[in-house]
């Protein structure tokens, strides 16, 4: 059993070390003149590291004190704990016996004494039973440890002392899971073969055939118990593991299980029982026929002992086997990228980060490349994994007391599958585009997606035509994803925004006619001149403009800077030239009917005005009444003569007021009226 406070879990191992020396007692006193046992036989064995050998205090009579005194060699501070292991062979509480434990330093004694006089604490120390008593804080530097038994009223049996220990804080090379020591008894103070430890080194030998057997009787109070002593304290976390079996009865049955107890102790204080709930009890059937489980569960405490208790069990010879009892450091648990997971997919080019989920403390991470042996890539909880190649990658991660050795949990594998990327192209296109134009992007994969980086500079869309929308620049890429991995590619490409110059504005008449020229011009210089229609205009480098035919042409003034351009638009109108023709030659009598010469247009827009002369003479001008193309000149007939009107030219009445040298004449001729003829009768009268 155990006593004293708790023990301290740190992030170290604990080296024993033993007192390897001693002194003892005489007789100091008598009662009655009654006669006392033996003083101290073997008093060697109680020093050394040899747990299983001892001193023995022969139990004086009333008022004879006997002790044995183990010095260390080495001085220690008052923080640091005794542990006296002592064992009795009667019931001391029955005896009137009391058991001093004081620290000394030097000769004098040192912090206060420990006195175990009476109650369930010295009845531990009853029959078989063997005990591990600690004094936590011995109050005061010390050097040494004295028992002292105060005797009985009657002097019979013994107190055996098997050794005494202090634990040294160790940095290094320290197995912490190491049970030092093994002790067994009962607390009901019923001894005899029904009540006790059979073979209890077969619960901690390594050998899982082999088995510790606890018996206790029917109807006794108390129990039964088999308990481990670790050479460090655990660290919060940890988990108890027991292998058990009852001979012929499942376990499981409610009225065994309650009869079994697995206890944590730190120093004599109990911290963790295992749990009857199966969500929190770790339960493995191992073997079937001989019902033996394995029973874990994690003790959110510091812990340096494991108790197994048994109380009455279901038949008088009934007993509970322990085959194997041990301490274990937890198996990690792992994180993928933040994700409680074991495996996860990534892409060629992508991070991932395997971490520790809740890291215990006093731990050290360790990752391989094997579930055993193999190379260490890394230590600690936080494992980063970089631009890993196309392939599957498994790392096993171990947990790893600090300053321990062999003290670690199973390696506890967690995989990592790198997909390939899929293939995309590189972008062709032009690397800028004007504000309000669009330029075409174009790549070989097919089924990616377009984006722009900003789309207040310039977007894009499906079919890969970015538009400039600001000055500026925005990185238009084309992603590709694998629809199986999800694993994308892109590229990328810088697209330039540049600003559209000012075209400024053209300036000149706005039509012409045909065969004619007009000059435009801009206040803007460098720019391009264009007609839209050079079969109705053209104009050259100087803003000339000549009209070809009628009809309407665009002429531009496009201007051109940082690969943008702009340009300034004027429509321009070209009238056609009007035609014209003549009529009216007649040949007539002086003095008969008038006649009239006919000037008629054409191909313009009317009034015309036609141009004429009469016989080569001075020109002269006629013009048609709005909406009519004819006109006509009445000519006389009164005088005599040759009247030839020749047609000179037409023009319009269209904007540019068209006009078009014409040719064509009409001749009246007026004739000389031949004189009156005069009839002449001659008669013959016969009267």
């Amino acid at each position: 059993m155990v006593f004293g406070s708790n023990v301290k879990g740190q992030c170290f191992g604990y080296e024993r070390k033993y007192a390897n020396s001693e002194n003892n007692s005489n007789v100091t006193g008598t009662f009655l003149g009654l006669g006392d046992n033996n003083d101290v036989t073997n008093p060697s064995f109680a020093v050394g590291n040899n747990l299983n050998d001892f001193s023995t205090i022969a139990i004086p009579s009333l008022g004879i004190t006997r002790y044995q005194k183990l010095s260390f060699g080495q001085t220690f501070t008052n923080s640091e704990a005794i542990h006296v292991k002592l064992a009795s062979s009667v019931s001391l509480s029955l005896l009137a016996v009391t058991v001093e434990i004081q620290a000394y330093n030097g000769a004098s004694p040192s912090g206060t004494k420990v006195t175990l006089s009476s109650g369930a604490l010295l009845n531990l120390l009853s029959g078989s039973n063997i005990a591990d008593i600690v004094i936590p804080d011995p109050g005061a530097t010390y050097d040494a440890v004295q028992v002292t038994i105060i005797g009985a009223l009657l002097s019979s049996g013994s107190m055996n002392i098997y050794a005494a220990y202090v634990n040294k804080p160790q940095t290094a090379g320290i197995n912490c899971n190491t049970i030092e020591d093994l002790i067994t008894g009962t607390t009901s103070g019923v001894l005899g073969a029904l009540n006790g430890v059979i073979t209890p080194n077969n619960a901690i030998d390594g050998d899982l055939t082999s088995y510790a057997e606890i018996r206790q009787n029917v109807g006794v109070a108390g129990y039964v118990h088999l308990t481990t002593l670790f050479s460090s304290p655990s660290v919060p976390g940890d988990s108890i593991s027991v292998l058990l079996s009852v001979p012929g009865v499942p376990l499981l049955d409610a009225n065994v299980f309650s009869k079994l107890s697995v206890v944590a102790y730190n120093g004599n204080t109990a911290v963790a029982t295992m749990p009857a709930s199966s969500s929190l009890l770790g339960i493995r059937l191992l073997d079937a026929t001989n019902h033996i489980y394995q029973f874990t569960y994690a003790v959110n405490s510091s812990f340096d002992r494991i108790s197994v208790q048994a109380g009455g069990l279901v038949g008088a010879l009934t007993s509970a086997y322990v085959y194997d009892i041990k301490r274990i450091v937890p198996k990690p648990s792992i994180l993928i990228d933040g994700i409680s997971i074991t495996s996860k997919s990534i892409c060629v080019g992508q991070n991932t980060t395997l971490s520790i989920n809740i890291p215990q403390s006093c731990t050290d991470y360790k990752w391989y490349d094997a579930i055993s042996g193999g190379n260490l890539l890394y230590t600690g909880g936080s494992f980063v994994r970089n631009s890993l190649p196309q392939g599957t990658y498994t790392y096993y991660v171990q947990s790893v007391r600090q300053g321990c050795t062999t003290t670690s949990s199973e390696r506890i594998p967690v995989t990592i599958t790198v997909n390939p990327l899929p293939t995309v192209g590189t972008i062709l296109g032009n690397s800028s585009v004007c504000v309000s134009r669009t330029t075409l992007l174009s790549n070989s994969a097919s089924g990616g997606i377009w984006t722009s980086s900003d789309i207040t500079k310039a977007s894009v869309n499906s079919s890969g035509f970015v538009t400039g929308i600001a000055i500026g620049s925005a990185i238009i890429t084309y992603t590709v994803t694998d629809p199986i991995t999800g694993c994308t590619n892109s590229d990328s490409k810088n697209i330039t925004v540049n600003a559209l110059p000012d075209p400024g504005m053209i300036n000149g008449n706005t039509s012409l006619c045909v065969n004619q020229t007009i000059t435009l011009s801009n206040l803007i210089s460098g720019g391009t001149w264009a007609s839209s229609d050079n079969t109705k205009a053209s104009i050259n480098s100087s803003g000339v403009v000549m009209g070809i035919a009628k009809g309407e042409t665009t002429i531009t003034y496009t201007v051109t800077n940082a690969g943008c351009s702009s340009a300034a638009v004027l429509v321009i109108t070209v009238n056609p030239l009007p035609n014209a023709t003549i009529s009216g030659t007649a040949t007539v009598c002086q003095g008969t009917a008038a006649q009239a010469i006919t000037f008629t247009g054409s191909n313009g827009t009317s009034p015309y005005t036609f141009t004429y002369n009469i016989n080569g003479g001075n020109s002269k001008t006629i013009t048609t009444a709005i909406g009519d193309d004819t006109v006509s000149i009445p000519i006389s007939t009164i005088s005599q003569g040759t009247f030839t009107y020749n047609l000179l030219s037409v023009m319009d009445a269209s904007s540019t007021q068209c006009s078009n040298t014409q040719t064509g004449s009409a001749t009246v001729t007026i004739l000389e009226r031949p004189p009156t003829p005069h009839l002449n009768f001659t008669t013959n009268s016969q009267y």
